[in-house]
């Protein structure tokens, strides 16, 4: 857990994990899909042996896809991965029973989630639905084609044109920082006393931060960040902070650290009286 990191992932087509959340019935899969899409756009992966690193028993290879298990075995996210461009492209979301019925038949659901061949017109800026359709089923036609050849530059401008078009019209938005600790806790198969090891408190101060009592310091997003794989971005947001006396609910990690100066600015101000 505390190998360093160097280029992080570049995600493409997350459409679907919204579209997926927005559906009747599945809402409650937004904040796991915001985790999973979070931890994947912060790591760093070579190879297969890196994604386990990560997710453990979450994660399997099936007929050249990558399916991740998403919200405690509820659903599946189904992508590929080019581990030389550092690119995960998403091709699928759905329910366990759902894909069940995609794997069947030897994986022939699985299989034809890569088209086998679709026309584009020449490289332009992404400006409508059509035009984000089709940049899109051409990426996954050009999906892990050489690097330096005339296919692998134009995956390369292709991938940074849906990334800009998805990012302004399709956010997937950040997870709610307790529980990315929470659900990554669980992937990563990290308990309570490691996790104090590693920030350096005892137990019974996770408890707290885990019941939303006490507040993040920026020591402790630091790393929480290296070791579960979760962005700054999502650990420095603002959070609801449990009725607790001392503290302030409406604070933020920023707001938290400077009343604790000025309560030791206080203190020490009267002992000096």
């Amino acid at each position: 857990m505390g190998t360093p990191r160097s280029s992080a992932l570049r995600v493409i087509s997350f459409r679907p994990l919204r579209d997926h959340a927005e559906r009747p019935g599945r809402g409650e899969s937004l904040q796991p899909l915001r985790i999973w899409f979070d931890t994947v756009r912060t790591a760093s992966w070579s190879n297969f042996d890196d994604v386990k690193r990560d997710f453990g028993a979450r994660v399997d290879l099936a007929h050249g896809r990558y399916v991740f298990d998403i919200g405690g075995n509820k659903y599946r996210l189904v992508c590929a991965i080019d581990f030389v461009r550092h690119g995960v492209l998403v091709l699928w979301v759905g329910t366990h029973a759902e894909y069940d019925e995609l794997n069947k038949r030897g994986g022939e659901g699985l299989k034809a989630l890569y088209p086998e061949r679709y026309p584009m017109p020449d490289v332009r800026p992404i400006r409508t639905e059509a035009d984000y359709a089709a940049a899109l089923a051409r990426i996954k036609e050009l999906w892990g084609t050489e690097p330096g050849t005339e296919g692998g530059d134009l995956l390369d401008v292709l991938t940074v044109l849906v990334s800009d078009y998805e990012e302004r019209h399709y956010p997937v938005g950040l997870p709610d920082p307790i529980e990315a600790i929470r659900i990554r806790m669980e992937e990563t198969g990290t308990t309570r006393e490691q996790l104090g090891s590693i920030l350096g408190v005892q137990s019974g101060r996770i408890s707290e931060i885990l019941n939303r009592r006490r507040r993040l310091t920026l020591g402790m997003v630091r790393a929480l960040s290296e070791a579960l794989t979760i962005s700054v971005e999502t650990l420095v947001q603002d959070y609801p902070l449990a009725r607790h006396a001392g503290l302030d609910p409406s604070g933020t990690i920023s707001t938290t650290i400077a009343a604790g100066a000025r309560r030791r600015g206080s203190r020490r101000g009267r002992a000096a009286a």
